[in-house]
């Protein structure tokens, strides 16, 4: 952020921004970025519709921005849901990677500037954050979806147990080795817990796929032995 923008002295010092503070509520901001971090695939914001290596989250910035723009008189757990306006004020990112610092700048009324050496990174940027045709999207994907689009799915079709067609939503891959004593493929498994919540205490289900016939079904964290119902 230029500091032309943000230093209007008194006397010979410039107040303090609430970022400079013990008053910074770094709580706060944690709780959000623990919601926002595990949720990512909801309410997605278009900076962050291109893939990206490293993805920041947008709560955080948001929170930075407006620390470094407001005194620390203010209190940002209330001023984070606000509608702001710092429209005198530069916000430049010269390593703008996906462009979060960009995107949160200009939701706030900045005046946003960014650079990366990375063309990739420039153009996602310039893209998600252009100007676009709605009409040309929607036609693009269609010939897309009925093309090239049919053929991927058709790579992610299955039947049930009851023998209906569904679509797959993830394949497992797991190295294989024949049993020296029977000859047997052995699945190496390292568990055959392949599924379950970062927070057990919270979410305590879990998937187990069989190492009999394969069947996936739910058991729960805390359980030493289950049986498959197939």
């Amino acid at each position: 952020m230029t500091p032309s923008a943000l230093d209007k002295p008194s006397g010979n010092l410039a107040p303090r921004r609430l970022i400079e503070s013990d008053q910074f509520p770094f709580e706060f901001v944690s709780r959000l970025a623990e919601m926002e971090s595990w949720r990512k695939e909801v309410h997605r914001p278009i900076y962050h519709i291109h893939k990206w290596w490293a993805n920041r989250l947008g709560s955080v910035f948001r929170a930075i921005l407006l620390g470094l723009a407001m005194p620390e008189t203010e209190d940002l757990e209330d001023a984070f849901y606000q509608k702001h306006d710092f429209a005198g004020l530069t916000v430049f990112d010269p390593f703008m990677g996906s462009g979060t610092t960009i995107g949160e700048a200009h939701k706030l009324g900045f005046t946003a500037l960014g650079r990366d050496i990375n063309p990739v990174a420039c153009e996602s940027v310039r893209v998600a954050l252009g100007p676009l045709n709605r009409d040309a999207l929607g036609q693009a994907f269609g010939q897309l979806a009925s093309t090239v689009g049919e053929r991927i799915r058709a790579l992610y079709r299955t039947t049930d147990g009851e023998s209906q067609i569904c679509d797959v939503l993830y394949y497992f891959w797991v190295k294989t080795v024949l049993c020296p004593a029977c000859s047997k493929r052995v699945d190496l498994f390292s568990s055959y817990i392949f599924a379950r919540n970062a927070y057990p205490e919270r979410k305590p289900e879990v998937r187990v796929c069989c190492p009999c016939c394969g069947g996936i079904f739910a058991g729960e964290v805390k359980d030493t032995r289950v049986e498959c119902p197939r």
